[in-house]
């Protein structure tokens, strides 16, 4: 016994199987409309489709060249930017690297504080030693110079350490990222143009500092100072009596020249005057400035 699918009845006779749906009707409902056939429904729509498609396909036919140069666009266009991409993966990747490792400051703190320290006494005593050369070389130690052995004890820490102190520097800059690298050296490059922009007023300057300095004073040996040397004390000419050590130091400053220099032309100056040789000058605690010249031995 078969039944109808959509009004449930016996159906008398041969079954009529829907070509669109599949199932078994009656003659009154054999129709796809009078089923409300959902396989018709389904048929209408892959038609539409197909058709729509196929219309499509009449009024706007396929440029096989325009697909394809719009293809290898956008492959192009996906192969730069993958491009783009990795450049600045790598550049991102080159800022942030080392070359080598994290500089350890607290394992090198002890030495830094060292050497720090070290170079700032040596410096603070080569200045103190330099200003104070004359008074430190009146006291001789057989054909030493005390004045001069100082100085020169001072400028070799000085130099020792640091050096030392820029080895740390450097040590402490080449393990920095590369960023920071590139900071650091536009900053020495700008300092750099400033230096060669007032290159005449630096040369000056360097030139002025240079004529101050006093070498002789650096000498740790006075072999000048013969067995005959008397120490004798001469008296000023009158209108000498009235300068002071510090009026003297404040004359020389005021015409840029070095202080222990002046002072020694000065008092060479007196010397030659009485025909004496000079020896050396000295500034007592009161302040007073005194002339040793010693007399010349004739061969």
């Amino acid at each position: 016994m078969v039944i109808c699918n959509y009004c449930k009845k016996q159906i008398e006779g041969l079954p009529h199987i829907c070509k669109y749906c599949g199932k078994i009707h009656c003659s009154n409902h054999l129709l796809p409309e009078d089923h409300n056939c959902e396989g018709l429904r389904e048929y209408s729509t892959k038609k539409a489709e197909k058709w729509k498609k196929n219309f499509s396909e009449i009024l706007y036919p396929k440029n096989k060249e325009l697909e394809e140069h719009l293809e290898y666009s956008t492959k192009k266009t996906e192969k730069i930017k993958s491009s783009l991409y990795d450049k600045y993966y790598n550049l991102k990747k080159w800022l942030s690297k080392r070359d080598y490792w994290e500089y350890d400051f607290n394992r090198r703190k002890k030495e830094v504080y060292k050497i720090i320290l070290i170079l700032s006494l040596s410096i603070l005593g080569l200045f103190l030693f330099y200003s104070r050369a004359d008074q430190f070389n009146q006291v001789s130690l057989w054909i030493f110079n005390l004045g001069g052995i100082l100085i020169l004890t001072s400028l070799f820490f000085t130099i020792k350490y640091g050096w030392n102190f820029l080895k740390e520097i450097y040590n402490f800059y080449k393990r920095q990222r590369k960023w920071i690298k590139i900071i650091i050296f536009l900053i020495l490059l700008v300092l750099i143009l400033q230096g060669f922009s007032k290159g005449q007023i630096l040369t000056e300057k360097v030139k002025t500092t240079g004529s101050k300095i006093e070498f002789s004073l650096l000498s740790p040996f006075s072999l000048s100072k013969s067995s005959g040397y008397s120490g004798q004390e001469i008296s000023l000419p009158s209108f000498f009596s009235e300068n002071s050590c510090s009026e003297l130091e404040q004359h020389a400053k005021n015409q840029y020249l070095n202080s222990a220099k002046y002072k020694k032309n000065f008092c060479g100056a007196i010397c030659s005057q009485q025909n004496l040789e000079y020896q050396r000058y000295n500034c007592d605690k009161e302040d007073k400035f005194h002339c040793f010249c010693k007399q010349i031995e004739d061969e």
